[in-house]
């Protein structure tokens, strides 16, 4: 797969899924919302970490700004 997603898009993407781990950690949701902040976290972790969003790659979003001289250095 093709990297999709930016530099800022993956910055907040790493923010926001440390600030779920740390929600989740400490149970400020209860029960099964723990479960699902978690799975949030993780695909945001993960999503941010290696550029690649399948949805994004689903629905033809690339929020890179220069994508052409990224594809152009493979």
């Amino acid at each position: 797969m093709k990297r999709n997603v930016g530099y800022y898009d993956r910055g907040l993407r790493l923010v926001l899924s440390i600030g779920l781990i740390v929600i989740a950690a400490v149970h400020v949701v209860p029960g099964y919302w723990n479960l699902i902040t978690w799975c949030v976290a993780g695909i945001l972790l993960l999503t941010g970490v290696f550029g690649i969003c399948p949805l994004y790659g689903a629905c033809g979003i690339d929020t890179r700004k220069d994508k052409q001289a990224a594809d152009a250095h493979k």
